[in-house]
């Protein structure tokens, strides 16, 4: 997740826009994802860029409301409900509040004890609305989105008129026609459905799609059939969609609770210019996430944010697992080497600690290595994000410090006044730091404290309604292949023997055709 701006916004109720960046399919190494975990992603991460781009932090600090960007993993099993959960209970265990590195007194929050890597999430004390996208990609009206709301007014009401209000020169947000069900919530299966889950359906949103229905469930969703070899991306939409999101979230957060979607609208639609389908990131970033997952940009943010990691906790843990090419966005088991985090004491790895003795050796240090994507876009997030502090007071900039990682950026005077902490672009330049991880892990389930990583405790925090989603998970070594490689030898007798045997046939039926001749029956 990240803010928009500095921790002086820390305590304005949250504009959240969230999305999934992951999919799924029967084939769990054929996951492309195209039109969901891949164009929702692209939208959402160019609406952070369009809002970092056209409005600084000294503008945001003065709205009434904060921006908030949440990428969340394993959505398809409702990976943002622990998010959300915790924002409203999480409570860390008396004592085990720590530095996420020991060392360093400056640095992040931590628990320990149950495993949080990070505590910025307790800044969002309050969601003021959630805005979402989904299947944008390959929108089935004519030049138009579909704007999905509750239509019982306030928050939800306001959000959708103002996306109606904040269409481009390509396409025209307007109502779906999706009707509410008597006992569902109108919304396709996004985010904003945790949201409305946990809090009982109390904190309102909207969602901007490509369909104008509840729910597009028709091939090729969830299967190896969804990637660009197969049907196109839609730049145009992708472009137009992270344009609505970024004009309504800043309308969101100027918002005083009028409700004024009219010069909420035009506020935002006069700070933040249409983006276009040629953009140089957005059309680099579409060729990562849809055709190479191992590109270059994607390498490049994550190998700086795994320098920034290092250069903070002494560990040199590198890039974590690429979406490969074509990409698979399958989320894949939760784990060391795949985003689960850990605390390092006396040497020692463990998912949870629960002694008091983290801290005695300057090597202690809470930390995690997520895959490549992940890590990517935290550092896009502090690039894109991060450099509207430079912006001072007077309206001048301040000159950015150039720096090869996070050490380099230690009081950089633009990143001090708002109490921010620096960190290191992947353009090699000292920004304020707006990305954090957070655990995309069932509610009911834990790390097991003075455990290593892998084991995990349930919980009855959950009031019953976690579906408690699992894999079977023994090691790192043994899993299943839905196409297996074999050696060439046993394709090499496989073929013999089936030439042996149609031989033999023939011989059987020339035998037999002779016999039936001499008895006369052919």
């Amino acid at each position: 997740s990240a803010s928009s701006s500095g921790l002086s916004n820390s305590y304005k109720p949250a504009v959240v826009v969230g999305t999934s960046i992951d999919s799924t399919s029967m084939f769990h190494d054929m996951v492309p994802g195209a039109n969901e975990g891949a164009s929702n992603t692209l939208t959402v991460i160019m609406a952070a860029y369009l809002i970092g781009k056209s409005v600084d932090d000294a503008t945001l600090d003065k709205l009434n409301n904060r921006i908030v960007f949440g990428f969340f993993e394993g959505e398809a099993l409702d990976g943002s409900r622990k998010f959300v959960y915790d924002i409203l209970n999480f409570q860390c265990k008396d004592g085990y509040k720590v530095r996420s590195v020991a060392k360093d007194s400056n640095s992040d929050m931590a628990c320990i004890n149950p495993m949080r890597p990070n505590l910025r999430f307790k800044d969002l004390n309050s969601i003021a609305a959630f805005l979402t996208v989904d299947q944008i990609g390959v929108p089935t009206g004519d030049g138009n989105l579909f704007v999905h709301n509750s239509g019982q007014g306030g928050m939800g009401t306001f959000l959708a008129n103002v996306m109606k209000y904040s269409g481009t020169s390509y396409f025209t947000p307007t109502s779906s026609a999706a009707g509410n069900n008597a006992d569902q919530y109108p919304y396709p299966p996004t985010p904003l459905n945790s949201l409305l889950s946990v809090t009982g359906g109390n904190i309102d949103g909207a969602v901007l799609t490509g369909y104008d229905y509840v729910f597009t469930k028709r091939p090729p969703y969830q299967s190896h059939l969804n990637w660009v070899q197969n049907q196109n991306m839609n730049l145009k939409a992708i472009a137009s969609a992270a344009t609505i999101l970024a004009r309504t979230a800043l309308a969101a957060a100027y918002d005083d609770g009028s409700y004024d979607y009219e010069t909420a609208a035009y506020y935002a639609k006069n700070l933040i210019s249409e983006l276009s389908y040629d953009n140089e990131v957005l059309l680099e970033l579409a060729n990562c996430l849809y055709v190479d997952g191992n590109c270059k940009m994607l390498n490049q943010y994550a190998a700086m944010e795994a320098a920034n990691e290092r250069a903070a906790t002494g560990m040199d843990l590198g890039v974590g697992k690429s979406l490969g090419k074509p990409p698979n966005y399958y989320v894949g088991v939760y784990h060391i080497d795949n985003g689960q985090p850990f605390v390092k004491v006396g040497g020692n790895i463990y998912g949870a600690y629960n002694n008091n003795d983290y801290g005695q050796s300057s090597s202690d240090a809470v930390s995690m290595r997520p895959k490549m994507l992940q890590q990517a876009l935290k550092n896009m997030l502090h690039t894109f994000l991060g450099k509207g502090s430079m912006v001072t007071q007077d309206g001048s900039e301040a000159s950015a410090r150039r720096c090869s990682t996070s050490a380099d950026c230690s009081g950089v005077s633009y990143c001090s006044t708002d109490a921010d902490s620096a960190t290191c672009s992947a353009h090699n330049v000292c920004v304020c730091k707006r990305g954090f991880y957070h655990i995309a892990l069932d509610e009911a389930v834990n790390p097991a404290a003075g455990k290593s990583t892998g084991f995990f405790e349930m919980s009855s925090s959950d009031a019953g309604v976690s579906p408690l989603w699992t894999e079977p998970f023994w090691s790192n070594n043994v899993g299943v292949k839905m196409y297996r490689y074999s050696a060439s030898n046993p394709g090499i007798f496989v073929l013999v023997g089936g030439a042996v045997f149609l031989g033999t046939c023939f011989f059987v039926v020339v035998l037999l055709k002779v016999a039936l001749k001499k008895q006369k029956l052919y």
